[in-house]
C-alpha cells in the first residue's frame, strides 16, 4: 500500500498507522496520543498567529495615530488625531494607514503566536489539567510569563516597527532595509532599546489582560450551561483590554520613547528609564506625560485585543472540533484493526465477533460527512448524496488514486463483490479518487483510468482530498463501509481483506434487512464506457520492434491483445481475441489482461501480461503463446527462486532481455528477462538459460528470482542489491551493463549495475527515500530535474529517452552530464503534431528508439506517436481499424478490412461478401482503381435491363461512393493521397442470360484492400469473374 506523506499535498496529513503483525492496538494508540499532542502545540501557534495578524490589522491606523503623540510634545486630542490621519491619507494615501504594517506583522505574527502558545503551557505547567481555570495567583501569573516570553523572543521586530511607523518612506524603505540601516549607522544594541521597561510593561499587562479574560470566562461558564459565544468573547477581551492598557500604559510611554531616541540624528536624551520616567514627569506632567493618547488606547486597545483572544478561541475550538471527529475516526479505525485482528485468530466466531464489533460501533454514531456538492462524479447521471440516494444502502468506499498499484490489485475484488450483491440487494461501491499527482486531479485523466480498468461503479472525484482529511484516511487504497443510515462502521486498509470483506458485507446486508433499514431503489448509473468507442487502438501501453526493426510489437493493453505492426501502421497481426482471459494457444485463441512490456529477441516475443501476474511468450514462427512465469493468481512472495509457472508473481509492468547479474556483459549473451514487477516494487530475473548469479553464483534455466529491491515501496538506493527499494517500477531499458528504470511512484530514473547490482539514482526524486513526493516539470541535472509518474524509458547512443507520462512530455536524458531536458510536448494534454515542443501527448506509457525516430505509446491518446529526431517533426502512425478487422487472416497473416459504414446500400444487407487478396499501392499520390468484371462462358448481359455497379471508398470513415452502369461506364475510382490503407466496397447487381435463354439477376458484394507501399504503382486492376 501507498502511504500518503506529502503535507503540502494534503493539509494535516495522518501518519501512517504502524500496521506490522506484531504491533498492539495500545502501541498503535500512544502513537495517536503522542501526534496529537504535538498537534496541541501547532493548534495554539496557529490559532495565535490568526489572532495577532487580525487584532493589529484592523487597529494599525489608530496604532500609528497613537505612536506619532507618544513620541512628540504635542498633547492628544481626538480632533489632532483626526487631522494627523486626514493629513496622512493626502500626502500618501491610504496605504499610509497601513505603514510599518508589514514589519508589525512580522512581529505580530510570532508575538501572538508564541505568547498565546506559551500561555497554554505555562498553565499546564502550573497545573492546569484538560484546560482548567487556575487560582487566581497562578492566573496572573501564567499570563505575565506568556508575555514576557514572547517579547524576549521578537522585541527587535517590535523596535523596527516602531521606527517605520514615525519615519517617512526616504528614512526606512522596507522592513529589511530599516534593519540593515540601523545595524549599520547605530549597531546591534540598538535593537534592544527600550527592552527593559518593554518587559518590566508586559509583566502587568499581559498578567491582568489573561488574568481578566479568564476571570470573566470563569464567570461565564458557572452561570452559564452552554458555549459561549463569540459576541461575549469581544466584550471579556475588550474589558481585558482596556484594563490592562490602563495598568501598563506609562511604561509603554517609556518603551517608546527610547526605541526612537537617536531617531533625528541630535544623539540620545532617554538615557534610562529612571532618566525617562523624571524627564517626561517634569516636562509634560503625570496624567499629559504619562497617559498622553491613552483615550485613543481605549477605543484601540479594547478593539484589539477583544479581536485577538476571540479569534484566538474561536480558531482553537473550530481546530479542535476538527481534531475531535479525527479521533473518532481514528477511534474506528483502530477498533477495526482490533477487530480484525481477533477475527484472524478465531475464524470460527465470525458471526458472534462480528455482531459484537457492530454494536460496538455503532454505539460511537460517528456520521459519514456528506459529499461536497461541487465534487465531479463518473459513472452517474446525476450526483449522489449519503442522506439521499444513498440512504437505505450499505455503502464501501474505495479511497483509491489511479496510479497506485495496489488500488489496481484491489479493483477485481470490488468487481466480483458487486456482481455478488447488487443494488436492488442494498450494496453500493463507490470510488474516492484522492489524487497523489497534480495530473491525477484533472476529471478527464480519471475518467481515463475508469474505462481502462473497467470500474462500473460511481466515482467521485476529490481533488483536494476533503473527505480523505476530514475521515483521517492514511494510505491508498483504504475500504470504508457505511451503513445504510450513515454510520462509519469499518476501515480495511491495502490490499489483501477479499475474504473478510465478502464475509463482513454479506453480514451487515443480512443485520440491516433484517432490520428493515435497506432499501433496494435503483441509482442512475449510467457507464462511461457505454458512451465511447474505439475504432483504433485502446490504451496501447508499450512496445517493442522486431530484431530487423522492420516491425513493431504494440501492447494494445484495452483491447487485451498484441499487434504485430509495419512502421507505416499497417496491422500485420493479432494475438489475443481482444477479451480479457487468462489462456495460452494459437493467436487466434490465447487470451490476455491488460498487458504492457515486451521485448523482441531473435523468435520470441515476451510480454508482461500485468493483470494476469504472469510473463508469457509468443513464438513468431507459429504464433503460439505460452506462459512462462506465473499462473494467473497475484502473487506475495518477494524472494522467489521456483521454477517458471510454479513461480507467483504480481503486476509485472515491463521486461527486457540482458545478460545476467554478476556476468561479463561484454560477452552480450542474452540469458536473462528482467521484469518490472510493479505489484511488489522490485526487480526480478527470468532465466532463459543457466547462467551466472551475483557474487560469482549460478542459476539454472527458467529460474524466477528476486534481483534488485527489498519489497518496501521507496525511493532507497544501495550498494546491495536487495537493500535498494523501489516505487513501482514501470519501464527498463539496457545499455552495455546498466539496467535503466522508469520508477513512476517516486518520479525518477534509477540504474542497477547488472555486474555488482548496485542501485543509483539518475534524475528525479529526493534524498530521502521515503518521500514518495517529490515530483513536478523541472529541467535539471540529477536531483534537480523533476518528472511526474514516467511510465517508460528507452537508452541509445549514451542517452536515456524518458515517457514522462503525468507532464505529457518526453524528455530526453545526456548520460554524460546527467543532464535531463524536454525533448518534445508542451505539457498540455492534446493530440497535436508539429515541431516537438509544440507537439501535444496524454499520458504516454511507452516509448523505444529506432536509428533517427522514436515511437512512442501514446496510451490516453490511444494513438502511436512518432518523433523524427533529424526534422525535429512529431507525427502520428494511421493503425488500421482494428473494429473492421475479420477474425481470420486472408493471406499471409495479414488481416482483411471489412466496412461497417452506413451508406446507401445498392444490394440487399445479406448478401455474402466476398473478400479479394490486398494488394499494394503508393497511396502517397494520388491512385487509381479499376475493376473488370467477366461473366462465366456462356452468359451475356441482358439487353433490356441495366447491371449497375457502385463503389465505396473508406478508410477509417466513408470517403467517396461512386455508381454506374456496366457497358456504358468504366468502373474506376480515384483514391486522393495520405492514407496508409483504404478499403474499396464493390456491389454488384448482374442481369445476364445463358445461351439457351435462361436469365438470372445476381448479387455480389467484393472487399478489395489497398495497402500503402512506396515502392508500389498508382494504379491496381482487379479482375473479377462471377459466378
Amino acid at each position: 500500500m501507498t502511504y500518503a506523506t506529502d503535507k503540502s499535498k494534503i493539509q494535516d496529513q495522518p501518519f501512517p498507522l504502524p500496521l506490522s503483525n506484531d504491533t498492539s492496538t495500545k502501541s498503535v494508540a500512544k502513537v495517536i496520543e503522542k501526534k496529537f499532542s504535538k498537534r496541541d502545540v501547532i493548534t495554539s501557534l496557529f490559532a495565535g498567529a490568526c489572532a495577532g495578524a487580525l487584532a493589529k490589522t484592523v487597529i494599525a491606523p489608530l496604532d500609528r495615530t497613537k505612536i506619532m503623540f507618544q513620541v512628540s510634545n504635542t498633547p492628544f486630542t481626538y480632533a489632532k488625531a483626526i487631522e494627523n490621519l486626514s493629513k496622512s491619507y493626502t500626502q500618501y494615501g491610504l496605504r499610509s494607514w497601513w505603514r510599518g504594517n508589514s514589519a508589525m506583522m512580522a512581529r505580530v505574527i510570532p508575538y501572538a503566536a508564541i505568547q498565546f502558545t506559551a500561555h497554554e503551557e505555562i498553565k499546564r505547567l502550573l497545573g492546569s489539567v484538560n484546560h482548567e481555570t487556575l487560582p487566581p495567583l497562578k492566573r496572573l501569573l501564567a499570563g505575565s510569563m506568556a508575555g514576557a516570553t514572547a517579547v524576549i523572543l521578537t522585541y527587535p521586530l517590535d523596535m523596527v516597527r516602531a521606527r517605520m511607523a514615525v519615519s517617512n518612506f526616504s528614512k526606512y524603505k522596507s522592513l529589511r532595509h530599516t534593519f540593515a540601516t540601523i545595524y549599520k549607522e547605530e549597531g546591534i544594541r540598538t535593537f534592544y532599546n527600550g527592552f527593559i521597561p518593554t518587559v518590566i510593561g508586559i509583566l502587568p499587562y499581559a498578567g491582568v489582560s489573561f488574568f481578566v479574560y479568564e476571570s470573566l470566562k470563569k464567570h461565564y461558564y458557572n452561570n452559564n450551561n452552554h458555549e459561549i459565544l463569540i459576541i461575549n468573547r469581544l466584550l471579556f477581551g475588550a474589558i481585558a483590554g482596556a484594563c490592562g492598557q490602563t495598568v501598563t500604559y506609562p511604561m509603554d510611554i517609556v518603551r517608546r520613547r527610547m526605541q526612537i531616541d537617536g531617531i533625528d540624528g541630535k544623539g540620545y536624551i532617554y538615557k534610562n528609564i529612571f532618566w525617562t520616567l523624571s524627564h517626561v514627569l517634569k516636562t509634560e506632567g503625570f496624567i499629559k506625560g504619562f497617559y498622553k493618547g491613552l483615550s485613543i488606547n481605549w477605543i484601540k486597545g479594547p478593539i484589539a485585543v477583544g479581536i485577538s483572544f476571540a479569534t484566538y478561541d474561536t480558531t482553537k475550538l473550530f481546530i479542535n472540533q476538527i481534531k475531535k471527529k479525527l479521533k473518532m475516526f481514528n477511534k474506528i479505525s483502530l477498533k477495526s484493526i482490533d477487530y480484525l485482528g481477533a477475527v484472524n485468530a478465531n475464524p470460527d466466531d465470525f458471526e458472534k465477533l462480528t455482531q459484537v464489533f457492530l454494536e460496538d460501533i455503532e454505539l460511537c454514531n460517528i456520521k459519514v460527512p456528506e459529499f461536497d456538492f461541487g465534487f465531479q462524479w463518473l459513472n452517474v447521471k446525476e450526483k449522489l448524496q449519503f442522506n439521499k440516494d444513498l440512504k437505505g444502502k450499505l455503502c464501501v468506499l474505495d479511497f483509491f488514486t489511479y496510479c497506485c498499484i495496489n488500488c489496481m490489485h484491489i479493483l477485481p475484488d470490488l468487481h466480483d463483490l458487486e456482481e455478488s450483491f447488487s443494488v436492488q440487494d442494498g450494496l453500493v461501491v463507490l470510488g474516492i479518487h484522492s489524487a497523489k499527482f497534480q495530473n491525477e486531479k484533472i476529471l478527464s485523466n480519471i475518467l481515463s483510468a475508469v474505462i481502462r480498468y473497467d470500474i462500473s461503479h460511481p466515482v467521485v472525484n476529490d481533488p483536494n482530498a476533503v473527505l480523505w482529511n476530514e475521515m483521517n484516511i492514511q494510505c491508498w487504497p483504504t475500504l470504508v463501509v457505511v451503513s445504510p443510515i450513515g454510520q462509519v462502521l469499518l476501515y480495511l486498509v491495502g490490499e489483501g481483506h477479499r475474504n473478510f470483506l465478502f464475509n463482513f458485507v454479506e453480514f451487515a446486508l443480512k443485520k440491516y434487512r433484517n432490520k428493515g433499514l435497506l432499501s433496494s431503489h435503483a441509482l442512475p448509473i449510467q457507464l462511461e464506457k457505454s458512451s465511447l468507442k474505439f475504432k483504433n487502438l485502446r490504451y496501447p501501453g508499450k512496445l517493442t520492434a522486431s530484431p530487423c526493426g522492420k516491425m513493431l510489437a504494440v501492447s494494445d493493453s484495452g483491447h487485451h491483445q498484441v499487434l504485430i505492426i509495419e512502421r507505416n501502421g499497417y496491422v500485420v497481426k493479432r494475438i489475443g481475441t481482444g477479451f480479457p482471459g487468462f489462456k495460452d494457444g494459437e493467436a487466434h485463441v490465447s487470451q490476455f489482461s491488460s498487458p504492457q512490456g515486451l521485448s523482441w529477441i531473435e523468435n520470441v516475443i515476451f510480454v508482461a501480461d500485468t493483470e494476469n501476474h504472469s510473463i508469457r511468450e509468443i513464438n513468431v514462427a507459429n504464433w503460439i503463446t505460452k506462459t512462462i512465469v506465473g499462473n494467473g493468481k497475484q502473487g506475495k512472495d518477494k524472494e522467489g527462486g521456483k521454477l517458471g509457472i510454479e513461480q507467483e508473481i504480481s503486476s509485472p509492468w515491463d521486461v527486457v532481455v540482458g545478460a545476467s547479474p554478476g556476468s561479463d556483459t561484454t560477452d552480450c549473451v542474452n540469458n536473462c528477462l528482467y521484469i518490472a514487477v510493479a505489484g511488489t516494487h522490485q526487480i526480478w530475473c527470468y532465466f532463459l538459460k543457466d547462467g551466472l548469479w551475483l557474487k560469482k553464483g549460478h542459476q539454472k534455466k527458467e529460474v524466477a528470482l528476486r534481483f534488485a529491491g527489498s519489497g518496501e515501496e521507496e525511493n532507497r538506493n544501495n550498494s546491495y542489491p536487495t537493500k535498494a527499494s523501489f516505487a513501482q517500477p514501470s519501464g527498463l531499458a539496457i545499455i552495455k551493463n546498466q539496467l535503466f528504470v522508469a520508477d513512476s511512484e517516486s518520479s525518477s530514473i534509477r540504474s542497477v549495475d547488472l555486474k555488482t547490482g548496485a542501485v543509483k539514482g539518475v534524475v528525479g526524486a529526493d534524498r530521502d527515500p521515503t518521500n514518495l513526493f517529490s515530483y513536478g516539470d523541472v529541467d535539471g541535472i540529477g536531483l534537480n530535474a523533476k518528472l511526474q509518474h514516467p511510465l517508460d524509458v528507452a537508452a541509445v547512443n549514451g542517452h536515456l529517452y524518458v515517457a514522462d507520462s503525468y507532464n505529457h512530455k518526453i524528455k530526453v536524458v545526456n548520460m554524460s552530464n546527467l543532464s535531463c531536458t524536454t525533448l518534445a510536448g508542451n505539457g498540455v494534454v492534446g493530440i497535436k503534431n508539429g515541431d516537438f515542443l509544440s507537439a501535444e501527448f496524454n499520458e504516454p506509457g511507452g516509448i523505444i528508439c529506432l536509428d533517427d525516430t522514436i515511437y512512442i505509446a501514446d496510451t490516453n491518446n490511444h494513438l502511436i506517436r512518432v518523433l523524427n529526431l533529424t526534422t525535429r517533426l512529431v507525427s502520428t502512425v494511421s493503425v488500421i481499424n482494428l473494429l473492421e478487422i475479420l477474425e481470420t487472416d486472408n493471406f499471409d497473416g495479414f488481416p482483411v478490412a471489412v466496412s461497417k459504414t452506413s451508406e446507401k446500400l445498392l444490394v440487399g444487407a445479406n448478401t455474402s461478401v466476398t473478400v479479394l487478396d490486398h494488394k499494394k499501392c503508393n497511396l502517397s499520390s494520388h491512385s487509381t482503381f479499376f475493376l473488370h468484371v467477366s461473366l462465366p462462358t456462356g452468359f451475356h448481359y441482358t439487353d433490356e435491363v441495366d447491371s449497375k455497379w457502385q463503389l465505396t471508398l473508406s478508410s477509417e470513415a466513408v470517403i467517396d461512393v461512386k455508381t454506374g452502369t456496366l457497358n456504358k461506364d468504366e468502373i474506376s475510382l480515384t483514391i486522393p493521397p495520405g492514407f496508409s490503407f483504404v478499403l474499396i466496397k464493390v456491389e454488384l447487381i448482374l442481369y445476364m442470360c445463358s445461351e439457351n435463354g435462361l436469365c438470372h439477376m445476381k448479387q455480389y458484394v467484393l472487399h478489395q484492400s489497398l495497402i500503402n507501399d512506396y515502392n508500389a504503382g498508382n494504379s491496381i486492376v482487379t479482375s473479377f469473374l462471377a459466378f
